[in-house]
């Protein structure tokens, strides 16, 4: 949050510049979507199932980078 005008505009710049703000989902919001974007309701990424598959998905594809990240994302919601 913020409560300056020129940082609130720059902000909303940056985000602009990645999502197209006058769409909603379902609808494409990325306005440059990687070739594996997918959307997930919040609750399915915080079951039990989630974790695991996220895990198997980045190993099957060598991707160290997304399995970290994965990693980083959740620590994150479990720590608040």
């Amino acid at each position: 949050m913020t409560s300056d005008r020129a940082e609130y505009e720059h902000i909303r710049t940056l985000v602009d510049s990645v999502f197209a703000l006058d769409l909603r989902l379902p609808n494409m919001v990325f306005r440059k979507p990687g070739p594996n974007t997918i959307f997930t309701d919040f609750q399915v990424a915080l079951s039990d199932e989630f974790w695991p598959a996220t895990q198997a998905l980045a190993r099957t594809h060598g991707d160290e980078s997304a399995h970290k990240a994965a990693g980083s994302f959740l620590l994150a919601l479990m720590t608040g």
